[in-house]
């Protein structure tokens, strides 16, 4: 009977189950999003939430729940599948995986034209159709080209992605030959190229909807104003609810992308703390989104219970001192 480390092991379990909450949060959103005849669906920055939250659902499923089921039999603690499983795997979570990414991306260039530059509905309708195209046609394409050269592999972890078999045989400085995928580092390349573009997007995004932010407030001092500030005020809680789900992203994907630098150019494998890390992070996406997404709801339902309970305050002051008048008013009756 083969035996594995402790935490690979715990890595395995404990992905499976941040894939079903991750999962849970982002089926939260789809409901939130197909309630009362499906009006939000109408926003196009909710258009974008809808195929990011189902592509987290799917990726998540793939390479987090099923994880070890679909890698191949003997290689990694839970593995029931064959290469055939490992590739559908592989090719359905990666996938999903970049499609999430540039909708991430999609997602922040959204925020940045209604917060920072005022774009209306009718103007953001023209551009949707590319924010939603691009990234699942550049996903197909790479993941096509690697699943024709047999460069979706058991990536040594706990699911089958873009990579050589055996594992580490498509490094920078390997000296292995690879029985399966010897083209799996170009390909690698490409989709970390991908990835990295989407990257600074979000990043350069996110420093446009700081600034937005910053400018706002800084108005906010030296005047006082209604019309044009007014729209500046809708403005920044769009900007810091922009800002929010570049933080949900990078929250999952950072520790990877540094575990996939550390090990394919550096060769240096990921210290038992830093894999931990990971899994926890990497799958709870769905979670993050979730938080950020109904984090609005949250706020106005606290709002309007403030108001409530400070109208039943003064409601219950003003009868109070009604009351008192009345009494100070009262003329008083003397005994002869």
């Amino acid at each position: 009977m083969t035996s594995y480390s402790t935490t690979i092991v715990v890595a395995v379990i404990i992905a499976k189950i941040a894939g079903l909450i991750s999962i849970v949060g982002s089926s939260f959103i789809l409901r939130d999003l197909f309630r009362n005849d499906r009006i939000k669906l109408k926003s196009t920055k909710n258009q974008i939430i809808l195929c990011l939250s189902i592509s987290d659902i799917i990726s998540s499923l793939f390479l987090h729940v099923i994880g070890t089921w679909f890698v191949p039999k003997g290689l990694v603690y839970g593995s029931l599948g064959n290469i055939t499983t490992c590739e559908v795997q592989g090719y359905i979570g990666i996938l999903f995986y970049y499609s999430g990414a540039g909708y991430n991306a999609g997602l922040s260039i959204t925020y940045v034209l209604v917060a920072r530059y005022q774009w209306k509905q009718d103007r953001m309708k023209k551009v949707i159709p590319y924010l939603i195209c691009i990234p699942i046609v550049i996903g197909v394409v790479v993941c096509t080209m690697a699943l024709i050269y047999d460069s979706i592999n058991w990536g040594g972890g706990w699911t089958c992605e873009l990579g050589g078999f055996p594992v580490g045989c498509d490094y920078v400085n390997s000296k292995v030959e690879c029985e399966r995928g010897s083209r799996a580092g170009g390909f690698l390349l490409a989709g970390f190229i991908t990835v990295s573009v989407y990257f600074f997007i979000i990043a350069g995004s996110m420093f446009l909807l700081f600034w937005t932010v910053f400018k706002q407030e800084k108005a906010n001092k030296k005047f006082n104003f209604r019309g044009s500030m007014a729209t500046k005020k809708h403005s920044k809680p769009v900007a810091v609810q922009g800002i929010l789900y570049v933080v949900a992203f990078l929250l999952s994907h950072a520790l990877h992308w540094i575990e996939t630098i550390l090990s394919h150019v550096f060769d240096n494998s990921a210290s038992d703390v830093l894999l931990i890390l990971i899994v926890i992070t990497a799958p709870l996406q769905g979670l993050f989104n979730a938080l950020v997404y109904f984090r609005p709801t949250y706020l106005e339902s606290r709002r309007k219970k403030k108001q409530k309970t400070l109208k039943n305050k003064f409601a219950g002051e003003h009868t109070q001192n009604i009351a008192n008048a009345k009494t100070t008013l009262q003329p008083e009756v003397h005994d002869d």
